[in-house]
């Protein structure tokens, strides 16, 4: 199982871990000690607990994380009260609570945030949440757009090879794309500019070998690709109702409770 620390702004990865088998919470709490102090953490499938926002307190990070109407007592009354902004203690800390209301569907989520007053309010958290749009737009990437899961090798060590040199590829472009002046996404705007990144790859992944005693010759070459696959893209062109079904996989899931009690 591989849980990914992933740089949403940049689209870099920071970090990966590998288990033989799937406790997202330890793996989190592994990955946020990579983390740099005053980073704001966005969290796609792991739900507010205890031990990851004391985590974050020690380490000096910002969160933000829904929220189950069962996670604690203050936070089940939340959920059935008209209010839209709420706080409740968590080991000594404040935690802040806030409804946002889901644009297609128009039910509530409960977010849990540390962030400054500044931040919390509902329509600057729904932008920041929506952020992790950017998490699936990197599984479409190692799926669908670099191949990563079409495996060469048999050995536990030799996908560890690939993965890591795949995961570098990706890396080395998008550093490459930041470099020519392609800007971070920017979750406080409704439009933003990104270049193609499918075609960029491809493009580091043919000519790599033929100028690696050179990298600065390839990147004179791949700026120009840069920037005219470069395009205009808007955030929310498309919104549809969430819909949440079990998970098909026949393994078992330690994480984060989806469909069904644990055992």
């Amino acid at each position: 199982y591989l849980v990914h620390l992933y740089d949403v702004l940049t689209g870099l990865t920071k970090q990966i871990t590998l288990n033989p088998t799937l406790n997202e919470q330890a793996d989190a709490l592994s990955l946020l000690e990579h983390v740099e102090e005053g980073s704001l953490v966005l969290y796609d499938r792991l739900y507010f607990n205890h031990k990851l926002v004391d985590k974050h307190f020690k380490l000096g990070l910002r969160f933000v994380m829904r929220c189950r109407s069962n996670a604690n007592k203050a936070i089940q009354s939340f959920f059935k009260s008209d209010k839209t902004h709420a706080s409740t203690m968590v080991m000594g800390k404040t935690i802040y609570l806030v409804k946002v209301k889901h644009p297609g569907s128009k039910d509530f989520m409960v977010i849990a945030t540390n962030l400054p007053r500044s931040l919390r309010s509902p329509k600057c958290l729904a932008n920041l949440y929506r952020c992790r749009w950017e998490i699936e737009l990197s599984f479409r990437e190692l799926t669908d757009q670099t191949r990563t899961e079409q495996w060469h090798s048999k050995s536990l060590n030799g996908l560890k090879q690939e993965l890591y040199a795949q995961l570098w590829l990706i890396n080395y472009t998008k550093m490459n794309m930041a470099m020519a002046g392609q800007r971070p996404c920017q979750p406080q705007q409704k439009s933003y500019r990104k270049a193609n990144f499918k075609l960029c790859y491809q493009f580091v992944v043919h000519y790599l070998g033929l100028a690696f005693d050179s990298l600065s010759y390839l990147v004179h070459y791949l700026k120009p690709l840069i920037k005219t696959s470069t395009e205009k893209r808007i955030h929310f062109s498309r919104v549809y109702k969430r819909e949440i079904t079990s998970p098909a996989s026949p393994y078992s899931y330690y994480g984060s409770n989806w469909c069904w009690e644990l055992d």
